[in-house]
């Protein structure tokens, strides 16, 4: 069984636990129960999954990444093309997965911007599926040319700065 205190990245995305001033993780008063390896790895599996079953949230990070820099909400509607309510369901999960990091810019007369950047979690993410995308590549004679192609234009679709 592996305790979250042993597991800071799982239990900092949970928000398990505070630091002591030792620098020992202290339980909380609702102390989770440990969890054992397989549940980690299915709950970081199941993320994944659910990111990958979106088009969407796939090409939202990959253009947040090729900008290089923040991007608002009416320009990613405009770059993907996609409805209000399509960018706000992407922008929902990809927050809430860590995936995108939420950066408020205020502005003139109490009004405020909000853009939406890569973070850690979506970047780590990227750079595993340019890696996977190039495999792909040099093993077409075993996968297919459609599959290939289908895995290739994913980033490509009605989005020509990818």
């Amino acid at each position: 069984m592996i305790h979250l205190s042993r597991c800071p990245g799982v239990a900092k995305v949970i928000g398990y636990g505070t630091k002591s001033r030792e620098g020992e993780q202290a339980e909380t008063s609702n102390s989770a129960p440990p969890l054992d390896k397989v549940t980690i790895c299915n709950y970081t599996i199941n993320m994944i999954m659910k990111l990958l079953g979106h088009e969407d949230y796939l090409r939202i990070l990959l253009a947040l990444r090729q900008e290089g820099k923040g991007l608002r909400f009416d320009q990613i509607k405009k770059m993907m093309n996609l409805n209000p309510t399509q960018v706000n369901r992407a922008l929902k999960f990809l927050r809430n997965g860590l995936w995108i990091i939420t950066h408020i810019l205020p502005i003139k007369e109490g009004r405020i911007l909000v853009e939406y950047r890569l973070g850690k979690r979506g970047a780590a993410f990227l750079e595993s599926f340019d890696s996977f995308r190039s495999a792909t590549r040099q093993r077409i004679s075993v996968l297919g040319a459609a599959e290939i192609s289908e895995l290739q234009n994913l980033s490509h679709n009605h989005s020509p700065w990818l």
